[in-house]
């Protein structure tokens, strides 16, 4: 069940300032929800605000908050639930004509022959450097990080991400790393469990450190963590996630120095980002100042 108050907005603000009417406000507030398959909307009202929701997959699209007085309400502001770096001037005007087609067509049952038609183009797909840790990235359908090769997970973003999760993740990790060689490189895409509410619906485990070695923990082969990102990013773009956000991978208990780890990982995002077929966009959490250091430095040639 969708949760409006566990929604993880990114705010991408559209130009939407509409009048409705008291009788339109009212009909507005009824909202919608799917009587089948065929119906792709979930509308919500609460507090004034109304919540637009994909029935499929859950996710929030839109969210329009408005002034409500005697004489009916006025949208006040509205955001697409999306990064603003993957959208431009054309598609914020699709999405705002998006919202006043849901609500003119879908609430208020107004004729409505002019669908609102999409730009005939996609925005590339960019590299994101943000201080904001996982999986607290907002506007993201999927994250990934560094696993170890036992599918274990304790420890700075492993850690985070299984504490939203829950251990229903560690148990799945396993199960499909099981089927892999558990090599620095491998990676495999599993549900996100308890982190579905926050729009979050895959987790990409790569293999970025091998345990009980004559070293300790660690990555041996720094090198393979572009084959893991490369091979990870393909995995997501199959399971049409749009938006991941990625820990640096190995750069604390891998032992990885912070600017090896930003060649390997920036090489194989801009080669996936450049390759034929669907692509992902690709927000870095990097909350430690080092990691985010080393991954400004090198931004720049990617």
């Amino acid at each position: 069940m969708f949760k409006i108050a566990d929604a993880n907005l990114a705010i991408s603000r559209l130009n939407f300032q509409k009048q409705y009417t008291a009788a339109e406000w009212d009909l507005i507030r009824l909202g919608s929800i799917p009587a089948s398959m065929d119906d792709k909307w979930i509308i919500l009202e609460e507090h004034g605000c109304v919540y637009f929701v994909r029935s499929w997959t859950g996710r929030l699209a839109y969210k329009v908050e408005f002034t409500v007085g005697p004489d009916g309400a006025k949208a006040r502001s509205a955001m697409a639930n999306i990064r603003p770096a993957e959208i431009d001037d054309a598609w914020r005007t699709y999405y705002a004509r998006m919202l006043e087609w849901l609500i003119g067509y879908w609430l208020l049952g107004h004729d409505w022959t002019d669908f609102p038609k999409a730009p005939a183009y996609h925005v590339p797909p960019r590299i994101e450097l943000v201080r904001d840790p996982l999986p607290f990235v907002a506007g993201v359908d999927a994250v990934a990080y560094g696993a170890k090769d036992t599918g274990a997970m304790g420890g700075g973003a492993a850690a985070a991400i299984l504490a939203a999760a829950g251990e229903e993740l560690v148990r799945e990790a396993r199960r499909k790393l099981a089927g892999t060689s558990r090599r620095i490189g491998d990676a495999v895409v599993t549900d996100s469990f308890g982190l579905a509410k926050s729009g979050i619906m895959q987790v990409c485990h790569i293999v970025s450190i091998m345990t009980n070695t004559p070293q300790g923990d660690w990555c041996p082969h720094p090198d393979k963590l572009y084959d893991g990102v490369k091979l990870g990013l393909e995995q997501l773009a199959r399971d049409n996630a749009g938006t991941v956000a990625m820990s640096a991978l190995a750069t604390g208990e891998g032992r990885v120095k912070p600017a090896d780890a930003a060649k390997f990982m920036l090489s194989a995002i801009r080669d996936h980002q450049l390759g034929q077929g669907k692509k992902v966009h690709v927000v870095l959490s990097l909350p430690a100042y080092e990691d985010y250091e080393a991954f400004e430095a090198l931004s720049s040639r990617f």
